[in-house]
């Protein structure tokens, strides 16, 4: 009976976090000919205000 009652709660447990799954909440991008879909949490931002400079550390390679 118990290993019923562990089946039944399992299988219930699993659709519940799968139904989360379901959802389509997404925008899309559709500028310059590309086109596609993107979670709805994503922000677009502008080219100019992209930061195209990389940091960090050069370590030098000695041989």
């Amino acid at each position: 009976m118990k290993k019923y009652a562990l089946l039944i709660l399992s299988i219930i447990v699993v659709v519940a976090f799968a139904s989360g799954c379901t959802t389509n909440s997404y925008k899309t991008y559709d500028s310059n000919g590309i086109s596609f879909h993107y979670p709805t949490g994503w922000n677009e931002v502008s080219p100019d205000k992209l930061s195209l400079t990389v940091e960090g550390i050069l370590k030098s390679w000695q041989w």
